[in-house]
């Protein structure tokens, strides 16, 4: 859920991620494969600030991308970036729904 919903942060309307807006993107193209690191990093974020542990598949799932965006050696940390942004969005929505919600140590 919370994978899914980092890609709904993406949209337009909100942070206007090229992976949500643009309308030529498919399966196992470069920028489908760049928001879905970034969903999967926002909802690893996610899960470490709101305490969610059990069975996640973070690592395997990341490194399943990270084979398609090697050639871009600035991919992680500019899908870092966005995960964190996505994460800071959607904490804030919370926060401004009138729940209080603990600053984010995401580097």
């Amino acid at each position: 859920m919370l994978h899914e919903l980092v890609h709904a942060s993406g949209h337009e309307t909100r942070l206007n991620r090229e992976g949500i807006t643009s309308s030529t993107r498919k399966f196992g193209d470069p920028v489908y494969a760049f928001e879905e690191l970034v969903a999967e990093m926002g909802s690893a974020f996610l899960c470490a600030e709101l305490g969610v542990y059990g069975e996640v598949q973070h690592d395997s799932y990341v490194a399943g991308w990270l084979l398609r965006l090697k050639e871009d050696k600035k991919a992680l940390f500019r899908a870092c970036r966005q995960a964190r942004e996505a994460t800071e969005f959607l904490l804030n929505q919370q926060a401004d729904a009138g729940h209080a919600v603990p600053a984010m140590n995401v580097a």
